[in-house]
């Protein structure tokens, strides 16, 4: 669990800087727990919200470029991911 927790807070880290203050954090329910840990150790993501939902949530902000990374439990799905 802590090499899991490091690798994810490495990750919210390098990633912060793209997020604004206040904004929602959609992705996996399943990964709620463990964003939430990251994110309340971390000061730089003071203001950010994690609001779960599903993965496909997550995906489809990808998609519509509110996020540029969405915690998720399974990989991306291309048939509706890598759309032109």
């Amino acid at each position: 669990m802590r090499i899991r927790m490091t690798a994810a807070a490495l990750a919210v880290s390098v990633l912060l800087p793209r997020f604004a203050i206040g904004q929602n954090i959609a992705g996996s329910d399943g990964l709620a727990k463990l964003v939430a840990a990251v994110l309340q150790s971390c000061p730089g993501a003071a203001g950010l919200n994690y609001v779960g939902g599903t993965a496909d949530r997550g995906e489809q902000a990808l998609r519509d470029q509110l996020q540029e990374t969405a915690p998720m439990s399974r990989f991306l799905e291309p048939a509706r991911t890598c759309q032109s």
